[in-house]
């Protein structure tokens, strides 16, 4: 990473941090910018630097943990861990995901997971055929990944993160894998 890139990232965990410090003491709607600035310990300036508002930074926070969790497993082929990765992820925030999943409850579905899936599903899709043109499949494993999510999050994490991944892996990305490597894994470590 670049110096001025890494100073931004920086600057935006640090940001986020605050905000999900916040979020497990106080209702979001309740949390103002200048709540998170000043726990931050920076400027309403450079809150507005990298986020339009604390809608914003939420969808940011999940999009963050795919990045620095998820993403390097997709980058070397690994789907099924990578799966394993985002629900020990999401768990180890715990208290901060099942108070998010409830902003702007008037959807069905969190729309700060929707956001998340489905940048997720883009990077995981060119591990899958390409018998389709379009970009549905992805918008649709996307989608059905965050239902499942929401779901989960939802019910208290009950179910253990390694049979989510196992569960959804087996359902959802097995069968569209270009390759049997990862096939091959699962069948030898069954």
């Amino acid at each position: 990473m670049k110096k001025g890139v890494e100073s931004i990232h920086i600057t935006k965990c640090t940001i986020a941090d605050s905000f999900i410090s916040l979020m497990n003491k106080y209702d979001y709607y309740k949390i103002t910018v200048n709540m998170i600035v000043d726990h931050a310990g920076i400027s309403r300036g450079t809150f507005y630097n990298y986020f339009e508002n604390k809608e914003e930074l939420l969808d940011w926070i999940l999009v963050r943990d795919i990045e620095d969790f998820v993403l390097p497993c997709i980058k070397k082929g690994f789907n099924r861990q990578a799966l394993l990765m985002l629900f020990t992820c999401l768990k180890s925030k715990k208290s901060f995901y099942q108070r998010a999943v409830n902003v702007r409850s008037d959807f069905y579905i969190s729309p700060m997971l929707v956001k998340g899936c489905l940048y997720l599903s883009s990077d995981m899709s060119s591990t899958f055929y390409d018998k389709c043109q379009t970009d549905t499949p992805t918008i649709i494993y996307g989608a059905g990944l965050a239902a499942v999510i929401n779901f989960w999050i939802k019910d208290g994490m009950k179910i253990p993160e390694g049979k989510m991944a196992d569960d959804v892996y087996t359902a959802t990305v097995l069968p569209l894998l270009k390759s049997d490597s990862d096939f091959n894994q699962t069948e030898d470590e069954g």
